[in-house]
């Protein structure tokens, strides 16, 4: 079995500064169908990548972000807030991690289409467009399944999960709060960050969790966002 890699378990940044990008405004983009509540889009839910060990998540009712796509090597892209149609999700905002650094493209434009066998990812990024093409796998495993402390094999960082849902996690940052099952991840409403190695991210989070199957094994995802859009985000092996 390929063993999965992510660079780190922590991956703090402040969303600081607006660029600009057409974000991929040309005809490639799909014309929108009818409109559909977030909480109806048919490609909701946990993918894996068909070609890679990319993971993304597509959840547009959580609010201030719509989906999340974790690459291997430890980058994220992360898509802002969405409009949803019976074809496809279309996101403005485009916030990216990676070992270059972290920016936000305010006006960037993403959007996910899909299709009977596959979901695309397409957005933009520094005047680079990226494009991918996903699978999607099953939900989030149940709470009894999650109790228990989760590991980063590169670092030793923790994401510990207890049995009434409370949730602890130690890194660049402390993160707690109290797992909700919302569909087909967890909502974390109450998270809040403390002694972060940047005191800026100190502060009330809103924050989802997911278990991502790769082949039987599981990765256990996180990301938290603050009112001032500073977001954190845990990855780590499920024990």
């Amino acid at each position: 079995m390929k063993k999965l890699v992510f660079a780190s378990l922590l991956l703090p940044f402040l969303v600081v500064g607006c660029n600009s990008s057409d974000g991929g405004k040309g005809s490639e983009y799909l014309k929108p169908g009818n409109p559909v509540p977030p909480e109806e889009f048919k490609a909701n839910g946990i993918f894996v990548g068909v070609n890679n060990n990319s993971a993304m998540i597509v959840a547009p009712d959580f609010g201030p972000l719509s989906s999340v796509v974790m690459k291997p090597e430890g980058s994220l892209i992360v898509t802002g807030s969405a409009k949803t149609y019976d074809n496809k999700m279309e996101a403005t905002g485009v916030m990216y991690y990676g070992s270059g650094g972290s920016g936000y493209e305010a006006e960037s434009r993403s959007e996910i289409v899909f299709d009977a066998n596959y979901t695309i990812f397409k957005s933009s990024y520094n005047g680079s467009s990226i494009e991918e093409s996903f699978k999607k796998i099953e939900d989030s495993l149940d709470l009894a399944s999650l109790e228990g402390t989760h590991t980063s094999p590169l670092n030793g960082d923790t994401i510990k999960i207890e049995a009434d849902g409370s949730l602890t996690i130690n890194g660049s940052c402390t993160v707690t709060g109290t797992l909700k099952r919302t569909g087909f991840y967890y909502g974390i409403d109450d998270a809040e960050a403390v002694a972060c190695s940047d005191s800026t991210l100190n502060g009330a989070y809103q924050g989802a969790l997911a278990t991502v199957n790769f082949n039987g094994e599981y990765m256990i995802a996180s990301i938290f966002v603050s009112p001032e859009y500073a977001v954190v985000s845990a990855i780590a092996e499920k024990n």
